[in-house]
Formats: structure tokens, sequence, C-alpha cells
């Protein structure tokens, strides 16, 4: 805060309380209303005369300053935070990782379980039309989409070779 917004503070104080802070008061609460931003600084001030003061006190003190000033702030952090993010859910879903082993390998192709969350992006902007556009072929073409066999992890494709190679009950 500027030495001229923080005058004007503390003349506002003085002139509220109808009191005379006296040169080096005046010295102090300049001092001390340095740090501040003057528009919650303000707000404070107001806060601070709509209230009575602790103890039935004539004028305030700097402590009573402080506080109210500190829970401003602190409300107004809270108003202008971010929302937090969703939590996200407890398991994913199949396919999300047979993504992550295609995108491990390079393989940079769409899966089909990706149409409905790129069809949502494409609604919500101009830009994205072309950021999320999918192929128009349909789901069989193979090198287009990636397709359910492929990119299968270690356990579900031993438990293929298993089926494949001695029947579906094991020994």
């Amino acid at each position: 805060m500027e030495t001229r917004e923080a005058q004007q503070i503390v003349r506002m104080v003085e002139s509220h309380y109808q009191t005379d802070f006296g040169s080096d008061g005046r010295t102090v609460w300049l001092y001390e209303l340095a740090d501040y931003d003057a528009a919650t600084a303000t707000r404070a001030v107001a806060m601070l005369a709509r209230n009575p003061l602790p103890a039935n006190r004539a004028r305030p003190q700097l402590s009573d300053f402080r506080a109210v000033y500190l829970k401003l702030a602190k409300d107004e952090a809270v108003a202008n935070a971010k929302p937090a993010l969703p939590v996200s859910p407890s398991r994913r879903p199949a396919w999300v990782e047979r993504w992550e082993r295609a995108r491990a390998a390079g393989d940079a192709r769409p899966f089909p379980e990706q149409a409905p969350g790129y069809e949502e992006l494409r609604r919500a902007s101009e830009l994205d039309r072309v950021a999320y556009a999918l192929p128009n072929t349909p789901h069989s073409e193979r090198e287009v989409w990636v397709q359910p066999d492929e990119f299968v992890g270690d356990d579900e494709a031993g438990m293929d070779f298993v089926e494949d190679h001695f029947g579906a009950e094991q020994p």
C-alpha cells in the first residue's frame, strides 16, 4: 500500500472514532499498514466501524484492525479459490490400461471407448472440433481404430494363451 492510501485509512479510523492518534500514533499505524492491501484494508476499517470494539474501548487498536483484516483476507481467499477436482473413481475402466500400453508403444490411434468423450469435447468449442476429431470410419477398420484384442495386458494375454492351448479348465 502506498503512503497516501495508508494516510487516508488512518484518517478514516480517526474520524469515525473521533480520536487523534497523535504524530507518533499515526506513524505507528502508517508503518503497520504499509504491508497491507489498500482495498482490503479499507473494507476492514469499514467492517471494524460497523461492529462494537472489544471491551467497549473508545478507539481501535492495531490488533483489532489486524484481526478484521485477516478474517477478510481469508474469506476472500476461500471465495476466490479454484474448485476442488472431483475425486477419481477407485477403479479405472479396463480399456484405460490398454490405452496406456498403446501410447507407451507409440500407437496414437483412438479407441472406440473414447468416442463419446471426444464428441462431448467437440461440442464444447469451435476450436475443439479439429483437436478432437475422430475418424469417420466404422469401428471395424483395424488400421484406424484400436481393436479390443490389441494391447491386452500380460495377465489377460496369458489367460487367452492358456485357454487356447489347454482348454478353459486347468488340471
